[in-house]
């Protein structure tokens, strides 16, 4: 009897620190290999009623506290005049509420189509304007300012993790490399847009069709072989509006926008600590500033990107690999030992019934 408890208790304690083993390395192993996921990307972009309208557009970022990420835009129309114009962002997760958002559908043409966005769009009447980016919340009282940094990059506070909005272009227009004609639909009350539809060279008609017909001449009711050609001309409902343009809200009049003739943009990446870190890739080139500040600049569309790994991060890993093989190897003996001890003991098990089978079968006789 206290051979086959020390033998259960032994295949017990196998099992266990197999299972515990295996756990612990599946752990480190899944800190090692699933590393979280970048941020998704933000886009910024500045309509204007006049195409030869000139749009400076400037961002900058916060990486720690990203509901503070600023937006500055200067529009001058021609000759210097005040300028209507649109402001379209397009954040990579739902904004907070209360910040009115509309549907932004693209008319790409039958070869590229593109799936509607949710976007903030906001009018403007002037040469100057700037304000939040409202692509992410303030934390709350029950929340801390690493919380809600945590949760807007993706679990991973640091610069590295900041989301980096591309400025004047959009998924639709890189996708169709083309620059869109936007068309921006008011609601029932006039006052707030309902939706914007971009449409693309790409999708557009000519607009006036003509139709040529004969005029048939009697004789037999067979037509004259001179008879007089009649052009009926068909043109768009508007001018101005693309025979592509399908509205979305009825019973309104679009505003027509369109990309600014020239653009210049900047991003300034702000609180940038590389003590640490290892630049990995930087496109296009930034200049770094003597107050932690990264900053791009463009003509036309701008789209940063930033790549660097933590030192002590990359450190933490390898070791966590490390210690991850020694752990599933550790685990691998104790399945090998396990297997061999049940083995030994289910066959000590069958020699000890053996002779006590015979025992039962003489004294029977």
């Amino acid at each position: 009897m206290r051979r086959k408890i020390s033998v259960n208790v032994k295949l017990c304690l196998l099992l266990a620190s197999a299972v515990i083993t295996f756990s612990l390395g599946w752990y480190l192993e899944h800190i090692a290999f699933q590393p979280p996921g970048a941020p998704g990307q933000a886009f910024v972009t500045v309509f204007t009623k006049e195409k030869a309208a000139n749009v400076s557009l400037k961002a900058i970022i916060h990486p720690s506290t990203p509901w503070k990420d600023w937006l500055t835009v200067h529009v001058d129309g021609p000759h210097g005049q005040r300028e209507s114009w649109l402001l379209v962002v397009q954040c990579p997760a739902a904004p907070p509420a209360p910040v009115h958002t509309v549907g932004l559908y693209p008319e790409t043409g039958p070869q590229l189509s593109a799936a509607p966005s949710t976007v903030i769009a906001s009018s403007h009447t002037g040469k100057f304007w700037r304000g939040y980016l409202r692509c992410f919340s303030a934390p709350s009282k029950s929340q801390t300012a690493l919380q809600a940094a945590l949760s807007s990059s993706n679990g991973v506070p640091g610069f590295a993790n900041a989301t980096l909005p591309a400025l004047e272009t959009d998924p639709a227009m890189a996708a169709a490399q083309q620059a869109p004609q936007l068309y921006a639909e008011e609601d029932i009350s006039g006052h707030r847009i309902a939706d914007l539809v971009e449409v693309f060279p790409t999708c557009s008609q000519a607009s006036p069709s003509a139709t040529a017909t004969t005029s048939p001449v009697g004789n037999g009711g067979q037509p004259s072989p001179a008879g007089p050609l009649t052009i009926q001309a068909t043109s768009s409902p508007s001018p101005g509006i693309s025979s592509c343009y399908s509205p979305e809200s009825t019973g309104t009049t679009p505003d027509v926008y369109r990309l600014p003739a020239s653009a210049v943009t900047t991003e300034v990446l702000d609180n940038v600590n590389l003590s640490g870190y290892r630049i990995d890739s930087m496109f296009p080139p930034g200049q770094f500033g003597r107050s932690d500040q990264i900053t791009w600049q463009g003509i036309s569309s701008l789209s940063p990107s930033l790549l660097v790994t933590n030192l002590t991060a990359e450190h933490n890993l390898n070791r966590y690999t490390f210690f991850a093989g020694i752990l599933f190897g550790v685990c691998g003996g104790a399945i090998v030992t396990l297997l061999v001890e049940s083995v030994d003991a289910w066959r000590e098990t069958r020699k000890g019934e053996g002779p006590a089978a015979a025992g039962q079968e003489g004294g029977t006789g």
